[in-house]
Order: structure tokens, then sequence, then C-alpha cells
């Protein structure tokens, strides 16, 4: 069966003000920064978790 879609290849799509482009092993440091916020995790916690995350104390 051939497959539906074919992602060996990603396209890269800019503007002005933004870069969309396939991730790296290159952006872990800075996925881990991004999602290992006490902050983002508040933000963006699931239904399918029994109650959000408390947000840090300041």
């Amino acid at each position: 069966m051939d497959a539906i879609f074919d992602f060996s290849y990603f396209a890269i799509l800019e503007t002005e003000r933004l870069r969309l482009r396939q991730i790296t092993h290159a952006d872990a440091d800075a996925i881990i920064g991004i999602f290992g916020s006490p902050d983002v995790l508040c933000a963006t916690w699931t239904a399918s978790q029994s109650s959000p995350p408390k947000p840090p104390s300041k």
C-alpha cells in the first residue's frame, strides 16, 4: 500500500516575522528551556489532567 502523505520533506514557511521549520536535535535545549518553565506548564495543561498545575508562587 502506498503512503498517502510523504513526510520525507518538510517545507520551510517564512514571513517577515516568523519562520516555521522542522524541529531538529539542535533545538533540544531551547525546547527544554521553554517547556521546562512552570509558567508554560500551567498554560499548556491538557483536559485529560484532573486539574491544572498550580502556578508558581511569585
